[in-house]
């Protein structure tokens, strides 16, 4: 044997810093340099010496003569080993790894040329020969199992105590050197023996699993979902979706080889999972996982071929029909009664919860569902049991039929009224009618609550005033408004109020806005006799003794009998009405008051009125100005008389 110069360094150096060498670059310089080119090597750790030989296929077997166990660690009741490492890297980390890190440890090794009758490749041969790995075989076979079990024990309890004296940074390097050193090994190994490793490994938890404690399993588990969630936390998008792609590839494998008694196993634990979870989680939870639901069905079905939607569509068909036979043959085979007899809510679920009754709720809801849709062109609000294929140009199918230019409710046709100004809106019956150039005369019949409804005909009378047809507002003497109320109480009328700012600009905006208002005078003194704030003094006024009050027991007030009986009958006698008079007992004795008013030595003044009606079929923009606060502009007017297409007055009305 012939030796070249030594290469010295230490042990856990990471870069050569002449004279003093990394332990890789100096088996670098051995075994991969063409000037040196060793094929063999003596390496000095401390005070052990290991043989390193180069095989023909440029892998390394290392012979150590020192007590090892099979990984190579130093054991007490280990024996010499000749170990295969596939690259100088995976010498590095083996080197590594037998000694504890932290303090320097020295090497020093020499290329070594040795004249040998054989090549290394037969003494590999021979390392590797089946009577060789027989031999060891037996000599394990040698020792009883209290021996076997003696030096497990013996090397768990040196691992423990070295591992207990061991500082922070050599115990990360320790593990990093192990983790390393298992990717090199399995980076390395076959097929055969990487299924084996999983077996044995798989063999291992089950064995440990089984006889670990409740808490011992439960903080087994805390750690493992801690050691997911970090790793998962610091895991690429590139990782992420390899790691879900193996793990369906997973899924699918071993679902594919189950038998179908697992199979239903299977199933039937995720369903319980499923009702568990979904019994215990949030209101916020629910609507989460629904639209999780939604969008992942969304984006599956975006991508699905025509072929796909149309087996989808099929089987979703199919399990309808199939569930649907199945719930009505038991119950046709039952009988109605006899169904519900023998209906267990433990076992079959709630009554709503059956297929057949979901299937009757939703025919019942959808029975009941309509979409209210606006039409374009006449602005009416319809309800449609669909909701039309564009919303927003909806079109009503009288708008539809109606093919004549310009439509007869459309705005073309000066049907549609004019959004009402913010000067026109929360006005009071009193202001509206202070500003208004006709006054109607209805009956009308105040429901429980304040809704109002009238029958008959509605007359306008224009009263014999001449400055009323030029100038507004009204004096409120001159109205046709009667107030009842108690004598010695302070009675607040709210419908009957009056502000004069509000009068006022209200009546500005009709002159500057409304044809109809455009020639008439604002009144100044009318307009300064109202109240700022506050009821009319001048307006008509009753008292009484008797307290106003609405009694549930007594008839409604019905009004004065007309020629048509069926207008007599305004409502029914579940839906209780009430005039604006006072009832009950207290009612004849408040009229007979009023009637002695007007009827007095002294009567109360009351407007007069002319003989005759105004004639809404010759008057044009006769609701206009009857009501202003309906008709701003007078767009939309059914008396409007000089619209381009003729709309019969009934159906203006309808």
């Amino acid at each position: 044997m012939q030796y070249g110069d030594p290469f010295a360094g230490d042990l856990f150096m990471a870069n050569t810093a002449l004279p003093y060498y990394s332990i890789y670059n100096a088996l670098t310089n051995l075994f991969a340099e063409t000037q040196l080119n060793y094929q063999h090597c003596l390496l000095t750790i401390g005070c052990n010496t290991v043989a390193i030989f180069k095989t023909s296929e440029g892998t390394f077997k290392v012979f150590d003569s020192h007590s090892r166990d099979l990984y190579g660690i130093p054991h007490p009741f280990g024996k010499c080993i000749l170990a295969s490492v596939d690259s100088i890297e995976s010498l590095v980390i083996y080197f590594q790894s037998t000694v504890p890190p932290g303090n320097e440890t020295p090497f020093e090794v020499k290329g070594v040329t040795v004249q040998l009758n054989c090549d290394i490749t037969q003494i590999s041969g021979l390392a590797s020969s089946e009577s060789e790995k027989e031999h060891v075989k037996q000599k394990c076979s040698e020792l009883t199992e209290s021996q076997k079990q003696s030096r497990l024990q013996n090397a768990r309890k040196y691992k423990k105590a070295k591992q207990a004296a061991e500082t922070e940074t050599e115990k990360q390097t320790r593990l990093g050197n192990t983790r390393e050193y298992q990717k090199a090994k399995r980076a390395s190994e076959t097929e055969d023996e990487k299924q084996t490793r999983l077996e044995n490994a798989s063999e291992y938890r089950k064995a440990k699993q089984a006889s670990e404690t409740q808490h011992e399993k439960q903080k087994t588990l805390k750690n493992a979902r801690e050691c997911q969630k970090a790793k998962r936390a610091s895991e690429t998008e590139h990782e992420k979706q390899t790691r879900l792609e193996n793990a369906r590839e997973y899924r699918k494998a071993k679902q594919a080889s189950e038998t179908e008694h697992e199979k239903q196993t299977r199933l039937e634990n995720a369903r319980e999972y499923r009702k568990g979870k979904q019994a215990s989680e949030t209101e916020h939870e629910k609507q989460t996982r629904l639209e999780n639901a939604r969008e992942y069905r969304k984006a599956k079905r975006a991508f699905e071929t025509d072929h796909e939607k149309q087996t989808r569509i099929e089987n979703a068909r199919e399990y309808r029909k199939t569930k649907q036979a199945s719930e009505k043959e038991k119950q046709t085979r039952l009988g109605n009664q006899d169904y519900l007899n023998k209906f267990d809510i433990e076992k079959d679920g709630s009554i709503h919860e059956q297929s057949w009754a979901k299937n009757n709720i939703n025919k019942f809801s959808k029975s009941i569902e309509f979409f209210i849709n606006q039409c374009t062109i006449c602005q009416e609000a319809w309800p449609l049991n669909s909701t039309p294929r564009s919303p927003d140009c909806y079109i009503c199918s009288r708008c539809a039929r109606d093919t004549k230019s310009p439509r007869k409710f459309s705005l073309e046709n000066a049907m549609i009224p004019s959004p009402v100004p913010t000067e026109l809106q929360n006005l009071t019956q009193v202001e509206e009618m202070l500003i208004a150039r006709a006054l109607p005369i209805m009956r009308v019949y105040i429901k429980p609550g304040g809704q109002r409804g009238y029958s008959g005909h509605c007359v306008n009378l224009p009263q014999n005033v001449k400055e009323l047809a030029t100038s507004l507002p009204r004096y409120p003497k001159d109205l046709s408004v009667i107030i009842v109320k108690v004598k010695g109480k302070d009675n607040s009328f709210r419908d009957v109020a009056v502000r004069r700012e509000k009068v006022h600009n209200a009546l500005l905006w009709l002159v500057q806005n409304n044809p109809h208002y455009a020639k008439l005078q604002i009144n100044e003194h009318a307009l300064n006799s109202l109240p700022e704030n506050g009821i009319p003094a001048d307006l008509m006024t009753v008292e009484t003794e008797n307290e106003i009050i609405s009694n549930d027991d007594v008839m409604s007030d019905l009004g004065p009998p007309t020629e048509n009986p069926s207008e007599d009958i305004v409502y029914t006698n579940s839906t209780d009405m009430n005039s604006f008079l006072p009832v009950g007992e207290q009612q004849e004795q408040e009229i007979e008051a009023v009637r002695n008013q007007l009827s007095a030595n002294e009567p109360m003044p009351w407007p007069t009125i002319e003989s005759e009606p105004l004639n809404e079929y010759q008057i044009s923009h006769l609701a206009t100005m009857a009501f202003p606060t309906l008709f701003p502009d007078g767009k939309g007017d059914p008396t409007n008389q000089s619209i381009l297409r003729n709309v019969p007055l009934q159906e203006r009305i309808n």
